[in-house]
């Protein structure tokens, strides 16, 4: 049999059996479904695009409803006919799909009924036909077939495969009858963008007719209107209750509710029981969970037997107080920070975990001791979790500031956006004080180069939809202590500073997703975490990205108000609280770790990412040596390196002792252990070969010139003939004269080859 590639068996045996068994409009080829995860090493970042996923095909029920039927998977004839079959499977279970076929084009078809889970073989020109898998398929609700809103605009957008699936699944539910549905999606993921789909289509298909959209922060109600549910804006269908809290509208089909207002004066009860048959909760751990708060009186109160509600987090609570899972059922679906991270859709995080000398040594008072307030002390110790809270020490906030501003500066970042979470709103002001005073050259520039934003700072809650705005360059960093802490969309957010104790997992959660979106326009591929007060332990909770949290923490009082939400008043500490100024505070250590392929937190190491990554392509150093020599431009040959995670120059900023070898000797020493060379020595093997013998005069010049060269700047000089055209090069005439003292341009770069592999000898 003849020797077909993967694309050999699609395009000659595959195609034309899919092609008279299907309609064209119902084939769907190479579909990549995510990009690939970003990785991250020192400051640089990349997409590692083999990690991303493509379907070989996908046969649909009908494209309008995002409604797959049939994965297919094709490869070469070297393989026998299974062997595609686990990766189609893995497919299948990330994009929902019903039936699994793979084939190397030999005989047959490997197939899979996942509904049945029945496995079998077919013969390869007895490929179903759409009306044979339909009749696989359990009835479906004609709802389950509306269409989705497409956007047609200068960037057309539709559903990722998460979305898809947690839009069909939810529909789905609610038209078999199921009244209380939790959708579980990570932050930055598009919870509000499903939304829209599925009230979309719910509407569309006259499944349901009146739809009221809970949130507990005004912000979130501007947010919405003004991004995923402006086509619901533009079409005159979408009010929000409470502008007029005398008479409200019943006119519209969407109503939107920041539920305080619906509460005050009881506004709601305008509203028959029964006029909202689907309710939406946005950031429903907040309390929608809770029995006994108020979001309750408005869900009790709307809730009957014709009424769906669709509640929405990255963070399900499950304690005593706030149940999101008893009440509203297990996830009908879930998509996690892992999953979102892995795929690409969102940022990975690097941390930064920083010890201060006193947090673990404590500072001690005694009797007689007094503050600056002339309080007494008495004998106590105090530890990390009492700073700000129980006694400020201004020193303390003044040497983290220091850690991140030179962090900042260093790191090239100065102007990224940066939140510093605080311990409360006066412990966000001496923060920003603190910013501000280490950074008076970029405060000349922009008096908002630091801002606090609290519920008690008027001027910069001012300044949140300039810090939102990915065109505007400041406010740079913003202190805060409960404010930004959940559902405020910053995505180019680069620095997250954690100087306030945390033990709930929801509100870590919620404070790590400020940073998980991506903004590749405008830089934004990865995100650093620098930790003063060791919350970033919960990253090894498996709670973390696993079941809903089982906890009796509360998640602290929204600033913008609210008195029912089931939280507990953390935002200000009940002890008394002393402050003094003077007493000295280091920082004694810091350790980096990034974020493995495992999802695990890792101590950083350029010289073992380095090592991996070129073994990885150069198992041993011959192969690695070979390519280089073959290579016609080593300079080509590195940036494709780098594009495979050989990150050169933050080896150099590791290794001042490689300041005097040029890049391949770095790496055949460092990966291969090979004994290196610097560049003078190559440069002295070079000058004294017969090379050089055979020319005198100018063309020896010539040569010499670009054999110094190549210790001053490296080899792309030698292999580069734009080098004539530098000013050392002048007085021997243009590029084509120099040419010509060797014989024209094609013996030139036949003797800089030459020249360049005795370099490189061995």
């Amino acid at each position: 049999m003849e020797d077909y590639s993967e694309e050999d068996t699609k395009a000659k045996i595959l195609e034309p059996i899919i092609r008279a068994n299907w309609d064209e409009k119902l084939i769907q080829r190479e579909l990549r479904y995510t990009p690939g995860r970003f990785r991250v090493v020192g400051q640089n970042s990349s997409r590692d695009t083999k990690t991303s996923k493509k379907v070989d095909y996908i046969l649909w029920k009908d494209r309008a409803s995002q409604q797959p039927l049939a994965v297919i998977e094709a490869e070469s004839n070297k393989h026998d006919d299974s062997y595609g079959m686990s990766q189609a499977l893995d497919y299948a279970e990330d994009l929902n799909i019903p039936f699994v076929f793979a084939s190397s084009g030999r005989n047959i078809w490997y197939f899979k009924n996942r509904i049945t889970q029945e496995e079998s073989t077919i013969k390869l020109g007895n490929l179903p036909d759409y009306d044979k898998l339909i009749s696989m398929l359990d009835e479906q609700p004609d709802a389950v077939d509306a269409p989705y809103y497409v956007d047609l605009g200068e960037t057309p957008r539709e559903p990722r495969y998460y979305q898809r699936n947690a839009i069909n699944a939810v529909v789905e539910s609610i038209v078999r009858g199921q009244q209380k549905n939790l959708l579980v999606m990570a932050t930055g993921t598009g919870k509000t963008y499903t939304a829209f789909q599925i009230i979309y289509r719910l509407l569309y298909s006259n499944t349901k007719k009146h739809v009221l959209y809970l949130a507990d922060r005004d912000v979130l109600i501007s947010q919405t209107m003004n991004n995923d549910f402006k086509p619901f804006v533009d079409k005159g269908i979408i009010t929000r209750v409470g502008e007029n809290p005398e008479k409200v509208e019943t006119a519209y089909q969407i109503h939107m509710a920041f539920y305080q207002q619906l509460v005050s004066g009881d506004v709601y009860k305008q509203f028959k029981p029964g006029f909202f048959d689907l309710i939406v909760i946005d950031e429903a751990h907040r309390g929608g969970g809770n029995t006994s708060s108020t979001w309750h009186e408005i869900l009790d109160y709307f809730d009957t037997d014709n009424t769906a509600m669709v509640a929405m987090t990255a963070t399900p609570k499950n304690d005593e107080e706030n149940d999101t899972v008893a009440y509203f059922g297990g996830p009908i679906y879930n998509y996690t920070l892992k999953q979102g991270i892995d795929d690409g859709f969102l940022a990975p995080y690097k941390v930064v975990r920083v010890q201060m000398d006193l947090d673990w040594q404590g500072y001690e008072t005694h009797e007689g001791d007094v503050d600056d307030l002339g309080q007494e002390m008495g004998n106590n110790t105090y530890y990390q979790a009492d700073f700000d809270r129980k006694i400020v020490l201004n020193q303390r906030n003044i040497a983290v500031a220091k850690y991140v501003t030179d962090y900042m500066r260093e790191t090239g970042q100065a102007m990224a956006k940066t939140i510093v979470f605080a311990v409360d709103q006066d412990h966000a002001y001496r923060m920003k004080v603190a910013f501000a005073n280490l950074n008076q050259d970029l405060m000349k520039k922009d008096e908002r180069y630091v801002v606090r934003i609290t519920s008690n700072d008027q001027i910069g809650q001012k300044e949140l939809d300039n810090f939102q705005d990915v065109n505007s360059d400041f406010p740079v960093i913003a202190t805060t202590s409960q404010m930004l802490r959940t559902g405020v969309d910053a995505k180019t957010v680069k620095l997250i500073i954690l100087d306030s104790p945390l033990n709930s997992m929801t509100e870590f959660k919620q404070i790590i997703g400020r940073g998980t979106r991506i903004d590749e326009k405008h830089g934004k591929e990865f995100f650093t975490i620098i930790d003063f007060r060791n919350v970033t332990r919960l990253f090894a909770d498996p709670a973390f990205d696993g079941e809903p949290e089982d906890t009796t923490d509360g998640v602290g009082i929204p600033e913008n108000g609210g008195n029912g939400g089931g939280y507990t008043p953390s935002d200000e500490p009940r002890d008394p609280r002393y402050t003094k100024n003077g007493v000295p505070v280091t920082v004694s250590g810091s350790v980096i770790q990034v974020r493995d392929a495992n999802g695990n937190l890792v101590a950083e190491s350029i010289d073992g990412y380095t090592k991996n990554n070129l073994l990885e392509n150069y198992p041993d150093m011959t192969s690695f040596v070979t390519t280089w020599k073959n290579s016609d431009n080593k300079q080509k040959l590195l940036d494709e390196l780098k594009d495979k995670g050989i990150y050169l120059d933050l080896v150099r900023h590791e290794h001042p002792e490689y300041a005097d070898y040029d890049d391949f000797d770095i790496l055949v020493s460092l990966v291969y252990d090979a004994k290196p060379l610097t560049k003078s020595d190559k440069a002295k093997r070079a000058l004294a070969s017969d090379i050089l013998q055979d020319y005198s005069g100018a063309a020896r010049e010539v040569l010499e010139l670009l054999v110094n060269r190549y210790i001053k700047v490296g080899i792309d000089d030698i292999e580069n003939v734009h080098v004539l055209q530098t000013p050392e090069f002048e007085r021997f005439g243009k590029p084509v004269i120099i040419a010509k003292m060797f014989g024209g341009n094609g013996k030139y770069k036949a003797l800089t080859r030459q020249l360049t592999n005795k370099i490189y000898e061995s």
